[in-house]
């Protein structure tokens, strides 16, 4: 276990009914040497926890009510929670800088519900990350499995997550800018091999985040956004075996395209409503 990590689990007894009540809670922390405005630039853009956070490879937002937003988390599966499609719903604070995120799909957990907020420390800012779950009584992982699940996570995660968004404080990002023209009647095919793929450039360490987005008035029409920590990152991937591969799985169904790169100078974000 991480020496930072202080994750806390207690296993109750039985009530009369014969069903364990559990409901516990896992605490981490990190420091990140970074503004508390840049941090929270970072966290505020959801479509980057599928690079903030290593169990995650995509996300997918479903919809917003209000402050509240409904997203999915593709997640890598494990030999102890095995979805691979988790929809979650969750709320920004902005005033008190806290996140939190309630899971619907919930595989051995009754409960899980997680909470992380930032607090200045020093020059830079302490994110506390709190869990808050009760384990199945019927789940093939117990308390025990449960604990461990989360203690592994937890140091590596918030290491992850205090090294990536200190990689951006103050760096300008690099943006891939595509266009791409499919074979009509295709786009379903077009749009499954691109969340296929992007899973792996998520993993490069150079990614920050990517976005696909289909043209309103051009048919069969796409347009893709990557975000990179700098060029060199981006190069590196572009003539990896990994990018070569995904080229040649789009072939059959693109039927021309263009790319522009781009470096960010300038970025103005609005509070989200309900903030």
């Amino acid at each position: 276990m991480p020496r930072h990590l202080r994750g806390i689990v207690r296993r109750q007894a039985p009530t009369a009914s014969g069903r364990i009540d559990m409901a516990e809670h896992a605490h981490d922390s990190v420091l990140i040497h970074a503004s508390m405005d840049q941090v929270w630039r970072v966290t505020r853009d959801v479509a980057s926890w599928a690079v903030l956070f290593a169990e995650n490879v995509g996300v997918e937002m479903l919809g917003r009510d209000g402050g509240l937003m409904r997203f999915q988390l593709t997640v890598r599966p494990d030999d102890v929670d095995v979805i691979t499609g988790r929809v979650a719903e969750g709320t920004l604070d902005e005033h008190t800088r806290t996140v939190t995120v309630r899971r619907l799909d919930l595989g051995p957990f009754e409960s899980m519900d997680l909470r992380w907020q930032y607090v200045p420390e020093g020059g830079g800012v302490r994110a506390h990350w709190t869990q808050r779950f009760a384990v199945k009584p019927v789940a093939g992982a117990d308390t025990t499995v449960a604990r461990r699940y989360l203690e592994r996570l937890a140091g590596f995660e918030m290491a992850n997550f205090a090294l990536l968004v200190e990689s951006r404080a103050g760096r300008p990002v690099f943006r891939v800018l595509a266009r791409v023209s499919v074979v009509p009647g295709r786009e379903p095919e077009f749009e499954r091999l691109w969340r296929q793929t992007a899973q792996s450039r998520a993993q490069h360490n150079a990614s920050v985040g990517q976005a696909l987005m289909r043209s309103h008035y051009e048919k069969s029409v796409y347009y893709t956004i990557s975000d990179w920590i700098d060029e060199a990152g981006f190069r590196e991937f572009e003539r990896s075996d990994a990018h070569l591969a995904q080229l040649r799985l789009f072939e059959p169904v693109r039927s021309s395209g263009s790319v522009v790169t781009t470096e960010v100078v300038a970025e103005v974000t609005t509070p989200l409503s309900g903030e």
